[in-house]
């Protein structure tokens, strides 16, 4: 599937991903590019977090144990392997579904674990509360 934000890319980029988990990882994807979620105080933060969507958005895979990067992948059809950090039950209920498992991910055919239209579907009302919130 191309993404609305241009072509997908190869990169596979592992977002804050723990060391015991690349482990856990087939080795090509384990080569990926580490990055980090942490935007530094000091920079402009608006153009790092577009930046940085930017690269979510292309990318063939985005592995991660952070929620602010699997819900922009998932809405925007990436494919996205969500790893829960330990004693997060609490906080990622009803997200996990979301992103795919390093256990069950389909590697050599990147897809978006949920239809993109589901996604958009739910995404329509929440983008268009938001909107009037902010316009009030």
């Amino acid at each position: 599937m191309e993404p609305a934000y241009g072509p997908r890319t190869d990169d596979v980029l592992l977002v804050d991903v723990a060391p015991q988990d690349l482990e856990r990882l087939p080795p090509r994807i384990a080569a990926g590019t580490k990055l980090t979620h942490t935007v530094p105080r000091d920079c402009d933060r608006v153009a790092e977090a577009t930046r940085r969507l930017n690269l979510y958005a292309k990318a063939r895979w985005v592995v991660t144990n952070r929620l602010h990067v699997l819900l922009p992948c998932a809405a925007m059809g990436t494919p996205v392997v969500f790893v829960r950090p330990p004693n997060s039950e609490n906080r990622t209920t009803g997200y996990a579904h979301l992103g795919w498992r390093i256990t069950d991910a389909p590697w050599d055919e990147p897809r978006p674990k949920l239809a993109p239209d589901l996604v958009h579907a739910t995404a329509a009302p929440l983008r268009d509360a938001v909107r009037r919130f902010v316009d009030s």
